[in-house]
């Protein structure tokens, strides 16, 4: 067919082969074309093919014989490196699709809410419609008061905030469990004339919060609140003399057992005490002897310091 004159078709490009007053030529066929359908059987760069039995169109690309190229323009699909998105301003800004990830005959969908949104990588973002994403996160099993948690703010419109385990209120699982058990090891500790000695447990049996220290014998509260303690002592005098043992709230005797020892030997001695402390306060057990010479505090199990938080605020 030719068209005379001035009209729709003078903006459909020329293609080789074609001349300019013919439109590009398609052909139409119940399979597919391959590659002998080339520039031997009459096709060209340019040449149209429609698939009459799928409905899908094809472009030849490339007519060299035996190894012609037929692109598919089909509008329903077509290959990720086919298509593009630029930016109207800088068309060298690209945004490509990449469908190699997908497991094998599995379409995956993008459903677009009712806004305006900017997408983003959220590959290690926790979601409210995934489970166990929180199970398979590397766990602490013995957090301590400086450790964060994420929250939303009631009272600030829910805004997310960051809060110290410090500073969790109690109740409501709020209760930060504070507990430790320790007893000396190793040597006995050397208990001199008239000199109060904090007795140091230096192995810890448990020590759930990183609350004490085997080093200096302290004991810090991590949150305010209520806490019990006990401490059990075997000394070994050399002489007649007085024996205490005592626990501190920092700098503050608040229980103490004592006993006369009328001659040289081993005696046991404990206290136990429930207090309120400030998060900070330390807590520690302290020995005073008067024999007139040096004593000992037994290494063993039965030389022991242990506490446990009872309540928070």
């Amino acid at each position: 067919m030719r068209v005379r004159g001035s009209h729709l078709f003078d903006k459909i490009p020329r293609f080789d082969n074609v001349s300019e007053d013919n439109l590009i030529p398609v052909h139409s066929a119940a399979a597919d074309p391959t590659t002998t359908d080339d520039t031997n059987s009459g096709y060209f760069v340019g040449y149209g093919w429609i698939n009459t039995t799928s409905d899908e169109a094809f472009i030849c690309v490339d007519s060299t014989a035996s190894a012609a190229v037929w692109e598919s323009i089909n509008l329903k699909e077509f290959p990720d490196n086919l298509f593009r998105i630029t930016d109207n301003g800088d068309d060298t800004k690209k945004i490509a699709f990449e469908a190699s990830g997908l497991t094998t005959a599995t379409t995956r969908t993008l459903t677009m809410p009712d806004k305006n949104v900017t997408l983003g990588t959220d590959d290690d973002a926790i979601h409210d419609n995934v489970a166990g994403e929180i199970n398979a996160i590397t766990e602490k099993t013995t957090p301590v008061g400086a450790d964060l948690l994420l929250i939303e703010d009631s009272a600030d419109s829910n805004n997310k905030k960051k809060v110290q385990i410090t500073n969790l209120p109690s109740g409501g699982g709020g209760t930060v469990n504070s507990a430790f058990s320790a007893h000396r090891i190793t040597s006995n500790q050397t208990l001199n004339n008239i000199v109060e000695t904090i007795f140091v447990a230096n192995n810890e049996d448990r020590d759930e919060g990183g609350d004490y220290s085997t080093s200096t014998g302290k004991f810090t509260a991590p949150v305010t609140g209520w806490y019990t303690f006990n401490a059990t002592l075997t000394i070994q005098t050399f002489a007649f003399g007085n024996m205490f043992v005592r626990i501190y709230q920092n700098t503050t005797k608040v229980a103490e057992d004592f006993t006369d020892a009328p001659s040289a030997g081993v005696f046991n001695l404990g206290c136990s005490a429930t207090l309120y402390l400030t998060s900070g306060d330390t807590v520690d057990v302290r020995a005073y002897q008067n024999s007139g010479s040096t004593a000992s505090i037994n290494a063993g199990t039965q030389c022991r310091f242990s506490g446990h938080q009872v309540g928070g605020i």
